[in-house]
C-alpha cells in the first residue's frame, strides 16, 4: 500500500509544519501540487491516481485532493471509467476559484486520451472533456 505524503516546512529553517498522508487502503499517488495564494483562500490541490476508492480491483481512477493551508483536509474528487486506467497529472490554478486538471483517460476514441477539465474551489467539476491524439 503507497499514500500520497504531504510535508510543509517553514522557508526560513526548514522545520516541520505539518505532515498529512493521504489515501487509502490501496495504492494511492500523487503526481503534482498546486499551492493557491490568494488572501482567504490558501491551500494546496494534489493530483494524481487511487486504486482505493475504484470499483475494479486494478483499475487506477483519477484522483484531486484540496487541503487547507494548514493540512485540513477539504474535499477530494475520485472518478474513472470501467476499464482502464485514468490520472491526473497536473493542476493550474486559474484565478482563485478555479483549478484547471489535466491527465489522461481510456475513454474516448480509444487507446489512451489526454482529458482536462475545470474544477472550482469546492471540488466541482465545471467543465472535462477528452481527446484522442493519435501517434506515428
Amino acid at each position: 500500500m503507497r499514500d500520497g505524503y504531504f510535508l510543509k516546512c517553514s522557508l526560513q529553517n526548514g522545520d516541520t509544519i505539518f505532515t498529512r498522508s493521504i489515501g487509502g487502503p490501496k495504492d494511492d499517488e500523487f503526481f503534482s501540487l498546486t499551492e493557491s495564494v490568494f488572501p482567504g483562500f490558501q491551500g494546496f490541490v494534489l493530483c494524481g491516481y487511487n486504486r482505493s476508492f475504484s470499483g475494479v480491483e486494478e483499475d487506477q481512477e483519477s484522483y484531486t485532493v484540496k487541503i487547507d493551508s494548514i493540512g485540513a483536509y477539504m474535499w477530494m474528487d475520485s472518478h474513472g471509467h470501467a476499464t482502464g486506467d485514468d490520472i491526473n497529472y497536473s493542476s493550474t490554478e486559474l484565478n482563485p476559484l478555479h483549478f484547471f486538471i489535466s491527465g489522461t483517460t481510456p475513454y474516448g476514441g480509444g487507446g489512451i486520451d489526454v482529458g482536462c477539465g475545470l474544477i472550482n474551489w469546492g471540488g466541482f467539476w465545471l467543465y472535462n472533456n477528452s481527446t484522442t491524439f493519435c501517434y506515428k
